[in-house]
Formats: C-alpha cells, structure tokens, sequence
C-alpha cells in the first residue's frame, strides 16, 4: 500500500521492486532530475556573470566565479560550457600577461567547442587567438591559423564574426 506524504513523496508501508527504503524511485529521479536541471543554469549564470565581470576589468570576482562553476561542471562534462570556461580563463590569462596560458586556455576552448559540434564559437576562439598572436607581433603564428579556419569562415553566418575576420586577414597580409 502507498500513500503521499505531505511532502508529495510516494511512501510504501510494504518493499518491493522500484522502492528505495521508502521512497518510490520514480520520484528520487524526478527530484534528482529537478536538482540537474537547477545547477546547469547555475553554471550558465555563473559564466555569464564571469563574462560581466571581465568586461567591467574585475578579473579576480571572474575568476572565483569560474572557479566554483568549473568545481560544479566536473559532475556534467559538458563540452560547451567546458569550451566557455576555457574561453574565460583564456581571456583572464591574457588580461594577467601570462600569455602561455591564455594561449592554451583558448586552444583548449577550441577543442571543446569543437567536440560539441559548435562552430561559431570555435571560430570565435580563432579569432581570438589571432588577436594575442597579432599581440604579440607573432605574425607567422597568425598566419598559420588564418589558414586552418579558411575553410570554417564558410560555415558561419555571423557577419560580425566574418567582418572580423576578413579585417584581421587584410592586416595580416599586408605586413
């Protein structure tokens, strides 16, 4: 026999298949499911709020923030927002000179994005990588990924991003 509690959970006074001690299985997944679908928002949050944060140059709040989303990402492995991450930090790292990891920050945000069959944001990483290697002065470097994202610049739709583009191709061949 099964009766609903004041909480709304399904508690069986008689064990049997699909119950945990007393609490119909059905409804912990519904509740864990309810728990997911609080903390993958959470994480989008804490990354836009990073994202406000380096904007308005408070690299430290950004970074804890990033900090605690990545802690809480570890449970999801979720290549998107790993790719978000990896962006952040990759920027932060730039905006604290330590251009090494800003570099691979970004080529690791790359390679998520990738995984995740995410295009724009991919090239967006090129686009940014461009920028520290034009830095930098490091032309030969901007040189060889104007050629490996040749072929993405026809996938996107973005103007913003193909202007962007096309204006950083025009400054690095006419060095």
């Amino acid at each position: 026999m099964s009766t609903l509690s004041d909480s709304g959970i399904i508690v069986s006074h008689k064990p049997s298949l699909g119950l945990v001690g007393s609490i119909n299985i059905t409804v912990f997944l519904g509740a864990f499911r309810s728990v997911i679908a609080i903390r993958l928002p959470l994480i989008w949050s804490m990354i836009f709020i990073s994202e406000a944060y380096i904007e308005m140059g408070q690299i430290e709040k950004a970074t804890e923030l990033i900090k605690e989303a990545g802690i809480i990402l570890d449970e999801y492995k979720d290549p998107t927002i790993q790719g978000r991450l990896d962006n952040y930090k990759g920027i932060i790292a730039f905006y604290t000179s330590d251009m090494g990891r800003a570099i691979t920050h970004i080529e690791n945000s790359i390679q998520q994005y990738q995984s995740a069959q995410k295009p724009v944001p991919a090239f967006k990483g090129h686009l940014i990588l461009l920028q520290f290697h034009i830095y930098n002065n490091q032309f030969d470097k901007a040189k060889v990924i104007l050629k490996k994202i040749e072929t993405l610049e026809k996938q996107i739709k973005d103007n913003k991003f193909i202007i962007r583009y096309a204006s950083i191709n025009y400054l690095i061949n006419t060095l």
